[in-house]
């Protein structure tokens, strides 16, 4: 399905909520991204990874599944908060 605001092809000539939103800019946002370590998830990167103290590893560092994971995040643009905040409300309203 389209991307909300995209002006190539969000259907905004029959769909009054899209035209509503094209001004306010595409709705689309990474804000997690997660891989597997290049060097922790070799035998001796691995072997390293394991000795480690806790107080020693980054804070972007998780075991997932048994490999060392590379996660890092940030909030959510206040736009998409608004947006969300907006569609709680309105399901709210119609019971959904």
């Amino acid at each position: 399905s389209p991307l909300v605001g995209d002006g190539d092809y969000d259907d905004a000539h029959n769909n009054p909520n899209a035209r509503s939103l094209r001004q306010r800019g595409l709705f689309l946002c990474s804000n997690q991204i997660k891989l597997e370590h290049p060097y922790y998830n070799t035998e001796a990167g691995r072997a390293e990874f394991d000795n480690l103290a806790d107080s020693e590893r980054s804070p972007l560092l998780s075991v997932v599944d048994g490999k060392v994971m590379v996660v890092a995040s940030i909030g959510l643009p206040s736009k998409f908060e608004k947006l969300l905040e907006n569609e709680d409300e309105r399901a709210r309203k119609f019971g959904l």
